[in-house]
């Protein structure tokens, strides 16, 4: 192997391993309450810690890639909802635009009905979030990431009221 074959092929490996791990957003996922009894709402928080100096796209941005969440497909729930925190609305360098982001944290509620014959017991359910991050001065490339939780669907347990909390509102795709 030639040095300068060499030297390309470390580079390469080098800025791979960079752009890897360069991800300054960590996914979680928390369901409240964690156990339903079957046909009950269950309100996930899909939350992201945004490190400093980065910012997530909200998901009504004008500007950028807006974020998308959505709940992998699973045969306990009829249908869910996506809510999202009143964003900073501000001048966007990276695009020339106003855009709508969210800095340090930010927490998505979905809101997923279970089915009225879902079946007993635990089962896993995992938010998928597609969202770009920029800085100041530079933006990533997309990215896909999931988080996961467990919920028990357990007929001892009762219908607990799910309430959106003030200043988060519904996204409807195709709206701004």
């Amino acid at each position: 192997m030639s040095a300068r074959h060499l030297l390309l092929t470390t580079l390469f490996v080098a800025v791979s391993g960079f752009s890897q791990k360069l991800d300054p957003a960590k996914w979680s996922l928390e369901l409240e309450p964690p156990a339903i009894p079957a046909g009950a709402k269950v309100l996930a928080q899909l939350k992201a810690t945004i490190e400093p100096g980065w910012h997530v796209y909200s998901l009504t941005t004008p500007a950028a890639k807006p974020t998308t969440i959505r709940l992998a497909d699973n045969a306990l729930f009829e249908q869910f909802r996506v809510f999202q925190p009143k964003p900073k609305r501000a001048f966007d360098p990276n695009f020339n635009l106003d855009s709508e982001t969210f800095e340090s944290e930010v927490i998505f509620l979905i809101e997923a009905q279970s089915k009225r014959d879902a079946a007993p017991g635990p089962s896993q359910i995992t938010a998928e979030v597609r969202y770009q991050m920029c800085n100041d001065r530079m933006c990533l490339p997309p990215r896909m990431r999931t988080a996961s939780a467990t919920l028990s669907i357990d007929g001892s347990t009762k219908n607990a009221e799910i309430r959106i909390p003030a200043g988060y509102s519904e996204f409807k795709p195709g709206t701004t």
